[in-house]
């Protein structure tokens, strides 16, 4: 009995010396399984440039029916990058009721649902708060909403110290809507269920956006094809501060945002604030 215990010790001595010779190679990815009559010895690589214990994947030894487990976790990276698209609809919600007349401005136009766009393109940063599977986010983002009008007539007027529209029924336009371009940080807490990659597995996020106004102007398309751009602030407000949500599987999910800052400077427009919705692209 002693002698067979002696030389079960000297066969996996032997087995576990050639596995850290195997290892010891650039670039390796592959399972060796030995089997010998009762005793089975797995030995599992993975592809690391490093040969550092702490960045190894797990070694399980089994033994007859002992068990052998050594585990070395490869720690979670401390910062990863995401990047994604989003693409969805945008609206405002008007809390108030306007009575025309009563206000030095205008009202915001009605809107074409589904027509008015809204695309947001984002690149974060993730940094490791607990077990890689909750970062906190900080990142860059730019904002497009192209709000178009439910009527092709309306047309915003610039360089007025209100939001001011007037109607053109004349020249035969057939699209009127104004473009807001916003450049922002955003800034969230999130959870996924793959500590380094977001865009393997599940994952949530919520957080707030700070944009700032970089861009505006109205379009208007006639039938002859025939395009007109103006561009000025139209009394929007420079500022949005935004919070939204994300929650996702791989790399689509959904998204809402609602901005909390008023859709025009204070005073110079109807009350309305902006609402967008829609899928993740990552």
């Amino acid at each position: 009995m002693t002698k067979m215990k002696y030389t079960n010790y000297i066969k996996f001595a032997v087995i576990l010396t050639g596995m850290m010779l195997s290892n010891s190679a650039k670039a390796q990815n592959d399972t060796t399984i030995v089997n010998r009559k009762e005793k089975k010895i797995v030995i599992i690589h993975k592809t690391h440039d490093s040969a550092e214990m702490s960045d190894r994947d797990t070694v399980e030894i089994r033994w007859n029916n002992d068990s052998f487990v050594q585990i070395y976790d490869k720690k979670p990276r401390g910062i990863i990058s995401s990047g994604n698209m989003n693409l969805g609809f945008a609206n405002v919600y008007k809390p108030g009721n306007y009575t025309q007349g009563a206000y030095m401005y205008s009202a915001f136009p009605e809107l074409k649902n589904g027509n008015s766009m809204h695309v947001g393109l984002e690149n974060n940063w993730g940094f490791n708060m607990i077990k890689g599977k909750l970062r906190f986010w900080m990142g860059l983002r730019y904002d497009i909403m192209s709000y178009r009008f439910n009527n092709p007539d309306i047309r915003l007027l610039g360089d007025k110290s209100y939001f001011t529209t007037t109607v053109d029924s004349s020249s035969s336009s057939i699209k009127s809507k104004v473009v807001v371009n916003y450049i922002g940080i955003p800034v969230s807490i999130g959870y996924q269920s793959n500590p380094n990659q977001v865009e393997d597995g599940f994952f949530i996020r919520a957080g707030v956006n700070g944009g700032y106004r970089v861009r505006t102007h109205s379009k208007v398309k006639f039938e002859n094809d025939n395009k007109d751009k103006v561009f000025d602030d139209f009394n929007f407000n420079d500022l949005a501060i935004t919070p939204f949500v994300y929650i996702g599987y791989n790399s689509l999910g959904f998204y809402a945002r609602y901005t909390t800052t008023p859709v025009f400077k204070e005073g110079q427009g109807e009350e309305a604030y902006a609402v967008q919705f829609g899928i993740i692209m990552q």
